[in-house]
């Protein structure tokens, strides 16, 4: 292994109980500025630029993660009074990432004594339970923090792994209690540009509105999903509400199935035939 990482020019790591903390994409950012902290001096002393370039993010959002890096104990920033020129972070994370792995072996272990002792004489009624005990956990996976939490949880929260794919946002869509507060969620992890903080995101009602307005949460879903590669200026739901409006004109004088494809044509920079 050592020598293949060699001939690949190294690697970026991207330690799992970081990920668990921050969140995945602050822990890739951790890992890059990591591997620069293993210069000889010992810092990191790349521009945010550079740092979201390895990343493939956009500068904000590069400097969003590493605040929250600061914040969490991982990166100490050695000039924090410094404007107009890189600052330099030192890797201060070891400590809690040793910490954080020692808790998850202890919560491991504690767990494993616990299912010895209640295992006993009880492998039919256990296996009821298991069953009730993984349906109930992927259920709780998959909702929404209450009114209270929801205003202490960020993108980063380590409850809430970030969806890889649309067909992972369409299911907790789907299975959660409160979809307004799911598309508000999707708002902050696909457009960071356009909703730096959380007191950016448009208003509860306005996503109910929206969602309404277009054919429900799962098709609101699916145009928040669509357009993130390449996020509208402005209003991203007003942009939305103006494309479902547009699809639906378009569905009443063209043969079924065309809005679809004139869709994927423009999604793909190829000439929409009019």
């Amino acid at each position: 292994m050592g020598s293949f990482l060699a001939e690949t020019e190294g690697f970026t790591p991207v330690i799992d109980v970081v990920a668990k903390d921050v969140g995945l994409m602050s822990a890739v950012v951790y890992g890059v500025v990591w591997r620069y902290c293993q210069m000889e001096n010992k810092v990191c002393s790349a521009s945010i630029q550079t740092i979201a370039d390895r990343v493939g993010i956009s500068r904000k959002t590069a400097e969003r993660h590493i605040k929250a890096l600061v914040e969490a104990g991982y990166l100490r920033d050695l000039t924090p009074s410094r404007k107009n020129a890189p600052h330099q972070y030192a890797d201060v994370g070891k400590v809690k990432i040793k910490a954080l792995v020692a808790a998850k072996s202890e919560s491991l272990t504690n767990r494993d004594e616990v299912g010895q002792s209640d295992g006993a004489g009880e492998s039919q009624s256990q296996s009821g339970s298991d069953t009730k005990t993984r349906q109930g956990k992927s259920q709780s996976q998959t909702k929404i923090p209450s009114e209270e939490s929801r205003e202490e949880t960020t993108k980063d929260s380590p409850e809430y792994s970030t969806p890889t794919c649309f067909g992972e946002w369409l299911v907790i869509v789907k299975n959660s209690d409160n979809r307004v507060a799911v598309l508000r969620r999707m708002l902050w992890e696909l457009y960071p540009d356009s909703f730096p903080t959380r007191d950016d995101l448009p208003t509860f009602g306005y996503v109910g509105k929206t969602a309404k307005a277009v054919g429900g949460a799962g098709r609101c879903a699916e145009l928040l999903w669509q357009h993130c590669t390449r996020p509208p200026t402005g209003d991203i739901l007003a942009y939305v509400q103006g494309v479902a409006k547009r699809s639906k004109a378009e569905a009443k004088s063209e043969p079924a199935g065309f809005p679809g494809i004139r869709d994927w044509l423009a999604d793909e920079g190829a000439e929409v035939p009019a």
